[in-house]
């Protein structure tokens, strides 16, 4: 526990969701991960590592990924309101989340493809990569039937919700200064292995978190 506490980055790998959510919901890591936040840090994730993050947890099912609200749907909410999927676009799940914010309409659903990410900071985003990122919002139509958007790499995202609100074992946190990376699967790593960091989204998170130096970011 006292690397984690000194620790300025923290990176989750991919695998299975409620893996991640067995292993450290309400626990004391769980509490020292937030603090890494609460002092300027930065927390990110691939694959499944991505989805842990939100507050509702996408495909946290114990006997398939394909359940796409399962028997785990507590996420560690680093994102507040906020539920995360990936490989969106590659695996045809981009109509996913409709059915999880039509269920939870106060959430904001995030949708990353393949070699994408996004930077949050604050209650603003920045995609960054080689593809998209999906936003769903009950609140925001497309015209008559449009569920969903896409955003770009260089495009911002608002509205996300930080974490500013206590919940039961989970400290509060000032939303400011703080980053954070959910990621999806990086440029140039193997179809079958997740979790390898792309040197250049490591200095972007730099730049939102400067209390951040590469060398102290575990990787997988």
């Amino acid at each position: 526990m006292a690397p984690l506490r000194h620790a300025r980055g923290v990176w989750f790998v991919g695998g299975r969701q409620w893996h991640l959510a067995d292993s450290y919901l309400h626990t004391l890591t769980e509490r020292e991960i937030f603090n890494v936040l609460a002092r300027g840090g930065v927390v990110g994730g691939s694959s499944a590592g991505a989805s842990i993050q939100g507050s509702f947890l996408m495909r946290g099912d114990t006997k398939s990924n394909t359940v796409v609200m399962g028997d785990h749907q507590v996420g560690m909410g680093f994102l507040k309101h906020v539920a995360i999927d990936q490989h969106v676009l590659r695996r045809n799940r981009q109509f996913d989340l409709i059915g999880v914010v039509e269920a939870h309409p106060e959430l904001l659903g995030i949708g990353l493809d393949e070699n994408t990410a996004i930077i949050v900071h604050g209650d603003t985003a920045e995609v960054m990569g080689q593809s998209y990122a999906l936003i769903y919002d009950d609140h925001t139509m497309l015209g008559p039937t449009g569920r969903f958007y896409f955003r770009q790499p260089g495009h911002r995202v608002d509205d996300f919700h930080p974490v500013a609100e206590s919940e039961v074992g989970r400290p509060q946190c000032p939303p400011l200064p703080r980053g954070e990376l959910a990621i999806d699967r990086i440029a140039g790593v193997h179809p079958g292995v997740d979790g390898v960091l792309d040197p250049e989204m490591l200095r972007r998170a730099h730049q939102v978190a400067p209390g951040l130096h590469p060398a102290s970011c575990p990787l997988s």
